[in-house]
């Protein structure tokens, strides 16, 4: 601390001297802030935020403490939010031994420069924001809630975890085999004031709307402003604004090009999906003719089999509005086998050889030619057989099919050599009167119509009209 010494000069000097002292008194009185001896050396807090010199303080605590305040406050208005301070507040300290300061004006300044911010992600659409989010994740969100309006959100979520190889659909299931976006999308780590971070619903509401773009407008000879303006929703003064040659011309000239402008989707979404389905491929039947098997008569040579294929085809949208279909593959799962019929072309012989074969498939003969139960029974009856086919003892013609009476269901056959054969009792015939049959072909199913006791055949045999035991041929 400085002090005035002793003095040995005259008293005129040292009243002058005295004079002096007062005047710098009052001076240093004159000072902003509270006053100070000459001699007193007292400390100034210059406050800085990031380069900006803001003001000076006598007590840093005081601009510590707003800060902290105005974050505790922020922290319980966004307390979701991760929040920071955009520039460094720091102090630079300085002894004065006169110091000038203000604190009420200092965090005034600080109140009007201080910039409170969050951590947020921000989503650009090509070279625009669209808006700033949480995190990542609230933006990533909002990005996908809004592909999946033009796509099924469980096929989406699959083709954006799956590797390329894995984007082929199982059979009869459908998938999302590709998405592309119309503009480039990024997201990136950013800071910005906490009441500018959206919710993903109001995201998804913004990927959603509609943009304005400007494009060129060739004048064609019968366009006039009004179907102009009518065409591009505009108004005169917009068109006007957009053109300045125009500057209230009403009539528009062939080939002249305008600026006008169209409403566009901020983002496409186009959606490829890929269905797999399996389809049959019917077999081809071919009929070969053989000389072998009679006429009427056929076989199988080759069983026919159908085949299958698998086929993969697409349909892309471009936000939800079909843009193009078309089948992208087909394979073959199994070839189809073509069937081959061999039909009969022999002439079937109307004339028996007179050399009788066993009418049915089997069995024994259970009552025989003769007298029973005080009547003459005509036939034989043949029972237990392994399959109830009845067959054509000889060649000949159908001379009569009937039904009704104690026969029953009944055919008759001409062998055309003399003899001729009944067969009755049947369930059901396979021929037609004047069909001619070949011997031991089908012709009806053994029964037990008309007067019987049981399932079996009836079988009478007759040259030249009379009555022949049957057993004579076996």
């Amino acid at each position: 601390m400085w002090k005035s010494k002793q003095s040995t000069k005259p008293s005129w000097a040292s009243s002058f001297l005295k004079i002096v002292a007062a005047i710098l008194v009052i001076g240093t009185s004159l000072t902003v802030g509270s006053a100070y001896a000459e001699d007193t050396v007292s400390t100034v807090y210059h406050v800085y935020v990031g380069d900006k010199h803001i003001g000076s303080v006598d007590d840093k605590e005081q601009v510590e403490t707003y800060i902290d305040d105005q974050m505790a406050e922020a922290e319980k208005k966004y307390r979701d939010y991760e929040l920071n301070i955009e520039e460094k507040v720091s102090f630079v300290e300085e002894k004065m031994f006169a110091p000038s300061f203000d604190n009420k004006q200092t965090l005034k300044n600080l109140d009007d420069t201080l910039a409170i911010e969050a951590n947020a992600a921000e989503l650009m659409v090509g070279d625009e924001t669209l808006g700033y989010f949480k995190d990542r994740k609230q933006a990533k969100k909002a990005l996908f809630k809004y592909k999946a309006t033009f796509a099924d959100a469980d096929k989406l979520r699959a083709y954006e975890q799956a590797e390329n190889e894995a984007r082929t659909p199982k059979t009869g299931s459908t998938i999302v085999a590709d998405v592309s976006l119309s503009e480039e999308v990024t997201i990136s780590g950013t800071t910005v004031h906490p009441g500018k971070i959206i919710s993903v619903k109001d995201g998804v509401n913004r990927l959603d709307d509609d943009k304005e773009v400007k494009t060129t407008h060739k004048v064609k000879k019968d366009d006039t402003m009004d179907k102009v303006l009518e065409q591009y929703d505009l108004s005169q003064t917009k068109l006007e604004d957009l053109n300045e040659s125009l500057d209230g011309e009403k009539k528009l000239k062939a080939g002249q090009s305008l600026t006008v402008t169209t409403e566009e989707p901020v983002l496409e979404v186009t959606v490829k999906e890929v269905t797999s389905e399996t389809k049959t491929v019917e077999h081809d039947k071919k009929v070969v003719e053989s000389d072998s098997l009679y006429k009427g008569e056929q076989e199988v040579k080759q069983a026919g089999k159908d085949g299958k294929k698998e086929i993969h085809s697409y349909v892309r949208t471009v936000n939800g509005k079909q843009d193009g279909q078309g089948t992208m593959k087909k394979m073959t799962i199994d070839e189809p086998v073509k069937e081959i019929i061999r039909k009969g072309t022999k002439e079937k012989p109307s004339r028996g050889s007179g050399d009788l074969g066993w009418p049915a498939e089997g069995g024994s003969v259970t009552s025989k030619q003769g007298e029973r139960w005080g009547a003459l029974h005509k036939g034989i009856d043949i029972a237990g057989v392994s399959d109830r086919t009845i067959k054509a003892a000889d060649n000949g013609v159908v001379k009569s099919v009937e039904s009704g009476g104690g026969y029953g269901n009944k055919i008759v056959i001409n062998h055309n050599n003399g003899y001729k054969t009944v067969y009755a009792h049947l369930a059901s015939t396979d021929v037609s009167t004047g069909e001619t049959v070949s011997r031991g072909s089908s012709i009806g199913t053994m029964g037990s119509t008309g007067d019987s006791t049981g399932i079996h055949l009836h079988f009478e045999v007759y040259k030249n009209g009379s009555l022949v035991n049957p057993m004579t041929f076996y």
